[in-house]
């Protein structure tokens, strides 16, 4: 699980720190609500039929310590880190960029236009035979689930095989 200080995120994001929640801790990075656990930092997407902004309350109700925001939110609640960035796609891309290079390990990356997941699967398992190995969940590959898996990179992995859609 990636463990960031507010300096972190703004550094790797480009962003800006607003609440004065400066010494804040995250433990995690979540963009759905669903899976939200107390000490995470909530990063805000904006899609095609959701707009993360839209639930940062139910973050916070659900324990996030912080967000990352590309729009202004009506008034946030005391104690809450907020990050203020151009673009939170970008800041989540960038943030697991900067989390990956926390680490000196291989990263397999499987791309193609079939075969990409069952790939990754069978490469991930003979390599599971010797060492520890971080994979991307499903088929999880485009920008935001390449980002998320490389965010769930931890000192106790060996290896990581990452399906990449193009």
């Amino acid at each position: 699980m990636a463990d960031f200080t507010v300096a972190e995120v703004c550094t790797a994001t480009k962003g800006l720190s607003r609440g004065g929640m400066e010494g804040a801790r995250f433990q995690g990075v979540c963009t759905d609500t669903r899976t939200v656990q107390p000490g995470n930092l909530f990063i805000a997407l904006t899609g095609e039929r959701f707009d993360g902004h839209e639930f940062i309350r139910q973050a916070i109700e659900k324990g996030a310590a912080g967000v990352v925001i590309s729009k202004q939110v009506v008034a946030l609640p005391e104690g809450i880190a907020v990050i203020v960035v151009e673009n939170t796609l970008k800041a989540l891309q960038d943030l697991a960029q900067f989390h990956r290079r926390r680490f000196q390990i291989p990263v397999i990356a499987i791309t193609g236009s079939n075969g990409k997941t069952t790939t990754k699967d069978l490469t991930a398992a003979i390599l599971a035979s010797k060492l520890r190995v971080l994979k991307t969940e499903a088929n999880f590959n485009n920008e935001i689930g390449l980002p998320r898996t490389l965010l769930n990179m931890t000192s106790e992995h060996q290896v990581a095989v990452v399906e990449m859609g193009m």
